[in-house]
């Protein structure tokens, strides 16, 4: 039976661990089946202009998300809050959410509709 999936990345600069640990298992998600989607916001805006080109560890692993569409995008409220919007644009789509959620991703709503919700 497949499953649906949506990762968000909060972690910022220091945390790497835990941003390879989300695209691993989003990856993973997605290459047995799954519905997978996985969003940056908070913090995480840092990373698509560090993941978006040699990275030596994640580099690969971001591509191939953001090539397969499971990567949605960055909170576009969070990239401008933290001055990541004019690069993060140019790698990934700025997203919002509806005006209940402050614009943030509507994780309400994917849990609503049967979404498991893995936040790093």
């Amino acid at each position: 039976m497949s499953q649906k999936h949506v990762f968000v990345v909060y972690s910022g600069e220091s945390e790497a661990s835990r941003v390879y640990h989300a695209l691993v298992y989003a990856r993973q998600a997605h290459r047995r089946g799954d519905e997978s989607r996985l969003f940056f916001a908070g913090a995480g805006s840092y990373w698509p202009e560090v993941l978006d080109g040699d990275h030596p560890v994640m580099g690969d692993l971001f591509k191939e998300l953001k090539d397969s569409g499971v990567i949605e995008g960055v909170t576009k409220n969070c990239a401008v809050a933290y001055g990541r919007d004019a690069a993060t644009e140019k790698i990934l789509p700025l997203v919002s959410g509806p005006e209940e959620s402050k614009g943030q991703i509507d994780l309400l709503d994917y849990a609503d509709r049967s979404y498991k919700i893995w936040i790093y």
